[in-house]
């Protein structure tokens, strides 16, 4: 069984981290389907929180593919 560290980033975008780290490792993923159901009153602002996934979409990649920063795996 493996772990990896808690995501860098912090927000909306932690699968994502979550799904590059685990193609890092080598770790098998599947896609699953979910039914969504929209709930009124969302707190998420549909473009300033778009506009800071990308960015840290960004952020995440580069630091990952130049190395600064590094998966931990944990074995249990």
């Amino acid at each position: 069984m493996q772990c990896v560290q808690p995501c860098v980033r912090q927000g909306w975008i932690f699968d994502i981290e979550l799904l590059i780290l685990a193609e890092m490792l080598g770790i098998p993923m599947v896609e699953v389907g979910v039914q969504w159901t929209e709930i009124a009153g969302s707190k998420m602002s549909l473009l300033k929180d778009a506009v800071i996934m990308v960015k840290d979409m960004f952020i995440i990649r580069y630091n990952y593919l130049t190395g600064r920063w590094h998966p931990k795996v944990h074995t249990a």
